[in-house]
């Protein structure tokens, strides 16, 4: 190997050495002052009451959620609503925050330029 070569490389094995240790020494800091800056959250308080959803299992929200809409489906069966019924445009309309119905006034009303 010719020494110009054997210069080349020991130089760029140096100088990927330097800016591996800097990324590895930003990646240090970074993680210090997240976790010097971050909120510290209080201690778990007691549950409520018995048979109150623990918010530490992930399991107990997905079966709350469950349990909301059988009991959704349950009250539209009893109030004779077909199946797959639709909700009105006055449910939907609730359902919209003002940023959303402004957007969607807007799609409406580009579509109607483009006819």
């Amino acid at each position: 190997m010719s020494a110009n070569l054997a210069a080349a490389l020991q130089i760029s094995l140096i100088g990927m050495t330097f800016v591996i240790a800097t990324l590895a020494g930003l990646a240090v800091v970074t993680a210090a002052l997240v976790r010097l800056t971050a909120e510290r959250e209080p201690p778990p308080a007691a549950p409520a009451a018995v048979g109150a959803p623990n918010p530490a299992t992930p399991e107990q929200p997905d079966r709350a959620r469950r349990a909301a809409a059988a009991a959704v489906a349950l009250a539209r069966a009893l109030a004779g609503e077909p199946p797959g019924a639709r909700m009105g445009p006055a449910h939907i309309a609730a359902a919209l925050s003002p940023w959303q119905a402004a957007r969607r006034a807007q799609q409406l009303r580009q579509r109607d330029r483009q006819r």
